[in-house]
């Protein structure tokens, strides 16, 4: 995390790598919830910078999306576009150009913030976005080259009109937002996701020859709603949904299982975290193995967490182990409302909390949160 920057209860990353610059770029931008910076995150130097502030009238909020969206150009300059979804209580839809050209990105002579049109503007009565708010490109950009079209987006839950279904594209080109197939089981509620990705062969039954791509749709709320949306314009069930429910934080990424460095043994899919507490990720694949055209069955591959506390709930004290590590880890541990309370590092792989803060006081009972190397999970304090 950002120096100064507690934990948010919602959050977006995007990775972007850029062959252009030399050397070549290798970026993580980051946003906050009730923030209105944007960080980015160098994965060479490992270091934190803060980049030009967010537009608008509010800050980023519950609901809140970053995506990557390819490369442009602005007054002549080359830039990386990123587009905002801010999240609940707005409508503000923008695009974040990044020069990259000459290397001196917070200094370009144009703005780096551009408003783009509202969401649902002259469509809908209630145009603000909500918790359960995402948006995915197509198509997809997982190769830097390709430039997207279409950004298809989920409204959230909306607490005016208690509607979720709505599910909505916007035309880059040109600007408007227009309204597609309806989202099943009701709508989305918080926690929900959304991610797209080209597709190799037909995949389930309701797939045509005219389907180019799939997006796959975390329903959220607790439940375990795992949907397809086929471009250009229909929703199924025809995924098999998880074991686990889908909560707040939930996200899925489109990625890649390796079983070794060759590229023969990768398996195209998404990964997928369950949010909610779930200390828990999962792979899910339904592509052809090895690009070879046979299919693969349909279904999820649960990583165990490489971090185990015990006991949780904890009343004295917790014992923290990680498996896999050969390195010491920084051990941090927030309160619910975001404050860290400890700050500690594993060594061989065990550290003991006993859930004492930083002045040596008992911490009095709640919920709290771990975060370990790359891993975060709960903890339960009697």
């Amino acid at each position: 995390m950002p120096a100064g920057v507690t934990p948010a209860r919602d959050a977006s990353i995007c990775y972007v790598y850029n062959p252009f610059r030399i050397p070549p770029e290798e970026k993580v931008l980051a946003v906050f919830g009730n923030r209105r910076d944007i960080w980015s995150y160098d994965v060479q130097s490992r270091s934190w910078t803060r980049e030009r502030d967010i537009w608008g009238a509010s800050p980023a909020g519950r609901g809140v999306s970053l995506r990557f969206g390819g490369f442009g150009t602005v007054c002549g300059q080359p830039v990386t576009r990123f587009y905002l979804i801010k999240g609940e209580g707005s409508s503000e839809f923008m695009v974040y150009n990044r020069l990259y050209g000459n290397g001196d990105e917070i200094k370009a002579p144009f703005p780096y913030w551009e408003f783009l049109a509202p969401f649902g503007k002259g469509m809908i009565l209630d145009t603000f976005f909500y918790a359960g708010a995402d948006m995915a490109l197509w198509p997809p950009v997982p190769f830097m080259t390709l430039i997207p079209t279409y950004i298809y987006a989920m409204q959230g839950m909306s607490y005016r009109t208690g509607i979720s279904d709505f599910f909505y594209r916007y035309y880059i080109p040109g600007n408007y937002w227009e309204r597609r197939d309806d989202i099943l089981h009701g709508g989305v509620l918080e926690g929900a996701a959304i991610v797209s990705h080209d597709t190799w062969g037909n995949l389930y039954p309701h797939q045509t020859d005219e389907v180019n791509s799939i997006m796959h749709c975390a329903i959220g709320g607790g439940t375990r709603h795992f949907d397809c949306y086929d471009v250009p314009d229909r929703w199924n069930t025809d995924a098999p949904n998880p074991d686990r429910t889908f909560g707040p934080g939930s996200d899925l990424v489109f990625g890649a299982y390796w079983w070794s460095r060759n590229v023969a043994d990768s398996l195209p899919g998404i990964w997928v975290s369950f949010g909610n507490g779930h200390n828990v990720i999962a792979f899910y694949s339904n592509f052809p193995r090895d690009y070879s055209g046979e299919q693969s069955q349909p279904g999820f591959k649960y990583e165990p967490s490489r971090v185990t506390v015990s006991p949780n709930p904890i009343e004295n004290s917790a014992t923290f182990r990680i498996r896999d590590r050969s390195g010491p880890v920084r051990l941090r541990i927030y309160s619910g409302a975001g404050r860290l309370v400890w700050d500690g590092e594993v060594a061989d792989g065990v550290a003991v909390w006993n859930r004492c803060d930083f002045k040596g006081n008992n911490v009095p009972p709640g919920v709290y949160f771990y975060h370990a190397g790359l891993e975060t999970g709960k903890l339960v304090v009697r």
